[in-house]
């Protein structure tokens, strides 16, 4: 219920700032991104008990997120090749678990959003970035 609250009050506030300012700042996307996936970490350790697949997800959601509003174009491939090696990682050695692929497909999902704004499908860079923060925000549909 933290995540959804989260969630809601930032995109309140980045509604406000877009209709106000016609501009949204990276910080509402970050605060999305550092949140979601560290929630969503501490959900699937009390459901399932502290597995390495849910480390590794947090690390790579964390790197895939962020590394699309650091700004820093080396910091932001270091953090992309972090979040692909993890991903790669609970896919390859892990046991396949829904919590584990929720965690992959948020990620995979990073790059899919990044992939079409660089394609100009997606025209706007906040909707790309709202887009990709709320993947790794909600990673699946809890039970609410």
């Amino acid at each position: 219920m933290v995540d959804i609250i989260i969630v809601i009050l930032v995109m309140l506030s980045a509604s406000c700032s877009d209709i106000s300012k016609r501009e949204v700042s990276d910080r509402h996307w970050q605060i999305l991104a550092v949140s979601g996936p560290v929630l969503f970490f501490i959900y699937c350790v009390c459901s399932e008990g502290l597995r390495w697949e849910f480390a590794a997800n947090l690390l790579g959601m964390l790197c895939a997120a962020l590394c699309f509003t650091a700004g820093d174009a080396r910091q932001d491939v270091v953090m992309g090749a972090v979040s692909v090696v993890m991903a790669a990682m609970v896919l390859v050695f892990g046991d396949g678990g829904s919590m584990s692929n929720a965690g992959v497909a948020a990620q995979v999902m990073v790059f899919a959003y990044f992939l079409l704004y660089m394609l100009g499908v997606l025209r706007g860079g906040a909707d790309a970035k709202c887009l990709i923060a709320l993947s790794v925000s909600l990673p699946i549909y809890y039970d609410v």
